[in-house]
């Protein structure tokens, strides 16, 4: 009974995480262009100096380290590159779900429900 019950834990994680996943990537691939947060977080993090991104991340309502990243990514990949920008919040959607399923699993049998909203969450 106890395997049974398991085995449908997972085939049910593994559905929703598959359900979250899809939703992640309809998202990433039908968003069209920017928002005007994302626009505003791109438009400081490719300013031509750091230190003018350091003086205006006032303006912005995310901490200092998504601009940085956004002006390493922005660097590598160009500064007008949307879906290259779509690509690094699917990338970050991906790195959530993977996230909820290392403390699904560092719980263990601790507390099965939990697991389930996490994943819940995710989708």
């Amino acid at each position: 009974m106890r395997d049974r019950l398991r085995d449908a834990e997972t085939i049910t994680a593994v559905a929703i995480t598959i359900l979250a996943i899809g939703l992640h990537w309809i998202a990433a691939t039908s968003a069209g262009a920017l928002w005007r947060d994302e626009a505003n977080t791109v438009g400081l993090a490719t300013l031509p100096h750091l230190k003018s991104v350091w003086q205006n991340i006032q303006f912005d309502s995310f901490p200092i380290f998504w601009p940085l990243l956004v002006r390493l990514y922005a660097q590598i990949f160009g500064p007008l590159n949307d879906p290259a920008f779509r690509a690094i919040g699917f990338l970050t959607g991906l790195s959530v779900i993977a996230g909820l399923w290392l403390v699904a699993r560092t719980m263990g049998n601790r507390c099965r429900s939990f697991r389930f909203r996490c994943l819940a969450y995710a989708a």
